[in-house]
Order: C-alpha cells, then structure tokens, then sequence
C-alpha cells in the first residue's frame, strides 16, 4: 500500500517570498497528481491541524518561508527540534512548533523544509523563490524530499 502523504503549505500570497510554501503546494498539487494531499494553508495552519491528524499520514511534509540567513531561495531541512519562533518567519498567528507538537501523535514522520525569502514586502514573489519553488517541487514529486540537506 502506497503511503499517505500530506503537505502543510503555510505563507502569505501578499508579502513576496512568504508565499513559498503556498507556490511550493500549488505546484505540488499540479504536478504530483494524487500522491499527495495538499492543504494550502495559507496564513492560518491551526485550521487543518485536526484535518491532518483525523488523516493519521505516514508522512507531514511542511513548507514555509524561513528566514535562515541563507541566499535567497535556498531551502533545507530544518530537523523538528530547531523549529523555533526565533529561526521561524511566523505570519500566521500560531507558532509552528505548536503545529508539529500537535500533529506529532497522529503523523508518523514529520518533515519541515524552510525557503529562504529575498523580500517580505508586499508584491510578487522573488525569481531566486520561484525557481527555487519549482525545483522543491519536483524534488517532492519525485519523493526525494529526504535527499534535501538539513541545515
């Protein structure tokens, strides 16, 4: 039996490159077919945390810009122990570590990927972003996501 995958895309359309876990789950959500259950989260994350957990996935895969003092577009494994408010660029009103402290009972594995924004100003996402979206993208069609270096 295939597993159940589920990605959490957190980030704000309006503010740039905080919209890269959003843009990274548009593209998953199109590219990927069924294999993954994509939840566009957007600003408010809590909303799907008893969604996913009634799901009980094999694997949370979470993205979200994360200022990382990184090259624009970069993007890494954050190990779950390191996800802090203070690394963690949090638009949306519950911390991420809150989310994954909940979620940890119902999901076997828990993986955060962080995308270093260029500009959190209010417009269009940085090309550095895009790009980078669009590869982080296939990686996770192509369930190499674990291939992704950890910071």
């Amino acid at each position: 039996m295939p597993l159940k995958k589920v990605l959490l895309a957190i980030g704000n359309e309006l503010k740039g490159d905080d919209s890269a876990g959003m843009l990274v789950g548009r593209l998953v959500r199109s590219m990927c077919g069924s294999s993954w259950k994509v939840y566009l989260a957007g600003t408010t994350p809590e909303s799907y945390v008893f969604k996913i957990a009634k799901e009980k996935p094999d694997v949370l895969l979470i993205v979200d810009a994360t200022i990382m003092g990184k090259p624009p577009g970069e993007y890494f494994l954050i190990p779950l122990e390191k996800v802090s408010e203070e690394i963690m660029l949090s638009t949306h009103r519950i911390p991420t570590k809150l989310i994954i402290n909940i979620l940890t009972e119902s999901c076997k594995e828990i993986y955060f990927v962080g995308v270093q924004p260029k500009t959190l100003e209010f417009g269009p996402p940085s090309k550095e972003v895009v790009n980078a979206c669009k590869r982080l993208a296939r990686i996770i069609c192509e369930d190499k996501y674990l291939e992704i270096k950890y910071i």
